[in-house]
């Protein structure tokens, strides 16, 4: 159980990630 809530905040943070470098490319062009 405590691996399944580990694997999920993980993959929160990759969007969260991904959503900021994203934001980041669009305010540089």
């Amino acid at each position: 159980m405590k691996q399944l809530v580990i694997d999920i905040l993980m993959k929160i943070a990759k969007i969260e990630v991904d959503a900021k470098e994203l934001t980041a490319q669009v305010e540089r062009s």
